[in-house]
């Protein structure tokens, strides 16, 4: 194949196995040291400095402990296929959890002050975007594309 293209994995419960135990992994580790360093609010930060290394660690330890185990078969890609699927569903639950438990009173009393909060916020960010965007040469096209991204995440822009 060619530079930029991407080999599907199956994903197989062993596969999604991995990834949820992967990612336990990373939550405990990313707890622990935030709680041991006195900063508890910062696990999420930890825990996304954490995941890679994880990640990688997981595929070296594999490779040692499965030495006639192919190569090919023993990626990130393979080992932890279905991964982003299985995340969005969860943080789609996540969401849904969330949302069943909001005051749909609270909701609309608070709304139009949240609702000019994020007006102003999406004004700043749309006219900064498009000022040092345009400065710098960078087509309309790729600015809505990053600015999408950036308020609504990767998930938006896919």
């Amino acid at each position: 194949g060619g530079a930029g293209e991407t080999t599907r994995h199956p994903v197989t419960s062993r596969s999604l196995l991995n990834s949820l135990g992967a990612a336990a992994v990373v939550c405990y580790l990313g707890d622990t040291l935030a709680t041991s360093l006195g900063l508890p609010s910062w696990t999420l930060a930890f825990v996304s400095l954490l995941s890679p290394l994880v990640g990688l660690l997981s595929i070296f330890l594999l490779k040692r402990l499965s030495p006639n185990e192919p190569d090919a078969l023993l990626t990130q890609g393979s080992v932890f296929a279905g991964s982003s699927q299985l995340g969005n569903a969860l943080m789609l639950y996540f969401f849904a959890t969330i949302g069943g438990t909001a005051s749909f009173v609270d909701m609309l009393k608070m709304g139009p002050a949240i609702f000019v909060l994020q007006l102003l916020l999406v004004s700043v960010h749309f006219l900064f975007t498009v000022v040092l965007g345009r400065a710098c040469g960078i087509p309309l096209r790729i600015l809505a594309v990053c600015s999408n991204a950036n308020i609504g995440g990767a998930g938006a822009e896919a």
